[in-house]
């Protein structure tokens, strides 16, 4: 097939796609604030083993991390980072499932209980970031389909644009039903999404959903159990939610922005 007679692409989302995640970073704030004394991170790696094979680590009295490379780039990794006031699972360019890696994060947080003993879960945080195959230019895309500024619109700047985005920050929020059938919808979490054109392949489109649940509790089994949900409630949300809006972007016919 010639180049001429080569369909045109339609700037827009592929049907039927989900995102490709290139990272999930959990992150559990507590109280009491801990003490790390390095004396006691050879104890703490050994309790890791059982989770991950962290071959690089750095401790001192402010953070201890622990590192297990993947690959041989050196942005696949899985990480622990423990602070005085938080702890932070890390895992960049996933190779396996997200269930495999909830099942390491509800192992480490067993594992960080029972080592440092902290008695109240201060606050908790989920980010996913990851990649949406675009038919055509993930600017295009963005601009003109999702924001509708066509390509007259940024004639002004007079100048090629290399990366285009979007921004959200949702809150929490409760909203009561209006009719008996109707439920009520109580949503704990915030949410701050970020939709990009791919620098590295405008291609694609980048998303980056940093989730938040703000509420203190206490630690116990059931706390964790609702924190090990986080990871799923964000990524179903991508992509049931996220995904539905972006697909229903508009029919009009914008011109390049790239």
């Amino acid at each position: 097939m010639s180049d001429e007679e080569k369909p045109k692409p339609s700037n827009r989302l592929k049907q039927g796609e989900k995102l490709t995640p290139l990272g999930y970073h959990m992150r559990v704030g507590f109280h009491p604030e801990i003490r790390l004394d390095r004396r006691r991170g050879p104890e703490f790696t050994k309790m890791l083993g059982e989770i991950f094979d962290p071959s690089e680590s750095k401790l001192n009295s402010e953070s201890w991390e622990f590192v297990e490379p993947k690959g041989q780039s050196p942005n696949c990794f899985i990480s622990v980072v423990v602070e005085q006031t938080n702890f932070q699972f890390h895992i960049c360019m996933p190779e396996h499932g997200k269930e495999w890696y909830e099942t390491r994060f509800k192992m480490l947080m067993k594992r960080f209980r029972e080592f440092f003993s902290p008695s109240l879960i201060m606050e908790s945080s989920v980010m996913i970031n990851g990649l949406l195959p675009v038919d055509g230019d993930a600017r295009t895309f963005l601009a003109g389909h999702v924001a509708r500024i066509g390509g007259t619109r940024v004639a002004p700047f007079g100048r090629p644009i290399q990366l285009f985005g979007i921004r959200f920050f949702f809150p929490p929020f409760a909203s009561k039903g209006k009719t008996k059938k109707a439920k009520d919808i109580t949503t704990d979490w915030s949410l701050d999404l970020k939709i990009e054109s791919y620098l590295e392949d405008p291609t694609k489109a980048y998303l980056q959903a940093d989730a938040a649940w703000p509420k203190p509790t206490k630690w116990d089994n059931a706390a964790e159990e609702r924190i090990l949900k986080q990871l799923g409630t964000v990524s179903d949300y991508l992509d049931k939610n996220i995904i539905s809006f972006l697909l229903q972007s508009s029919d009009d016919k914008p011109g390049s922005i790239s």
